[in-house]
């Protein structure tokens, strides 16, 4: 992963509480709308640092400013490496996509059509307006006959999952009256696409879920610092490092509040691959007065993402 252009407060603040916001929910399409905003983010200051450097393509340095689709792209295409996207198209989560029945149609096209009616998708409709499902299905057939490269295929993904980001931004209403099954598409193509969006959120972090920024009981020395054993028997990697926001305290219990405007709080953490299969009992044990949030950390200089148990304000 190109990452140096992560190494970026501000860039993190813009993207990570979008993708907190929704998190642990188990409503989908919210949940994958966040996580599209959050790519939004990044896709967009990703061109802004590939204009800084001389990296823009001939098209975009021909219309002069970043147009989403293409922005979405080439992030796929150039922030990822070589081993990332083969990581990527052999994953299950693409698979899931690829396959997923009946095609995805793109609702803008079909919108646009003089015969739309939102009452009904017919077998012909979902062909004539599921173009971008079609060439990503067709371009993975090749890519494993080896009649084509990795690059046709993340292209064709990119483009499919901007059409999922812009079908699930628009509303039931329509100007030919409601689109009644439109929650119901949506629901079932959100279910199939939230595991491909969180592994590329894992990939640009570079999985920040084998990460976790400890303060007060869960420190070591702490009293709960045994919660954390079998990371802490098993090879893994401790650091010293910092994040910003408060600590209220209540009933003797610290509680961290992520603030970027506020001091920097010491912290210690724990990076281990364990870490993800820990969290459902260290959330159990944290309980409802915390959360468990993505934020900044900086450790010697530079910025990592990682967890952190904040307090639950909801």
């Amino acid at each position: 992963m190109d990452s140096g252009w992560l190494n970026n407060l501000e860039i993190l603040n813009k993207c990570l509480p979008f993708y907190n916001i929704k998190r642990f929910e188990k409503e989908v399409i919210g949940k994958c709308e966040f996580y599209f905003k959050s790519l939004n983010v990044l896709y967009i200051e990703y061109y802004h640092h590939r204009k800084s450097i001389g990296k823009l393509t001939t098209y975009e340095i021909k219309i002069g400013e970043p147009r989403e689709r293409n922005s979405f792209t080439e992030l796929c295409l150039q922030a990822f490496s070589g081993e990332e996207k083969i990581k990527i198209l052999n994953s299950k989560s693409l698979t899931d996509l690829i396959y997923l029945t009946p095609l995805i149609v793109n609702e803008k096209s079909r919108r646009n059509d003089p015969s739309y009616n939102p009452s009904a998708i017919t077998p012909d409709v979902r062909e004539k307006f599921s173009e971008e499902h079609q060439n990503l299905i067709e371009s993975f057939k090749k890519y494993k006959n080896g009649e084509a490269g990795i690059i046709k295929v993340i292209i064709a993904m990119a483009k499919l999952l901007y059409v999922i980001r812009s079908n699930i931004a628009h509303s039931e209403k329509t100007p030919k009256g409601p689109d009644i099954e439109k929650t119901e598409r949506d629901e079932a193509v959100c279910k199939v696409v939230q595991p491909l969006l969180e592994l590329l959120f894992a990939i640009v972090f570079n999985y920040p879920n084998n990460r976790l920024a400890v303060y007060g009981t869960l420190s070591p020395g702490g009293l709960n610092n045994n919660m954390l054993s079998k990371i802490i028997s098993n090879p893994h990697i401790e650091s010293s490092g910092v994040v910003l926001g408060y600590i209220n305290t209540k009933n003797n219990l610290p509680f961290f509040n992520w603030d970027m405007g506020k001091d920097e709080i010491e912290v210690f953490v724990y990076e281990s691959n364990l870490l993800p299969g820990e969290f459902a009992n260290l959330d159990r044990f944290e309980g409802k007065w915390y959360t468990r949030i993505l934020v900044p950390i900086k450790i010697n200089s530079k910025f990592v993402v990682g967890n952190i148990y904040a307090e639950n304000i909801n």
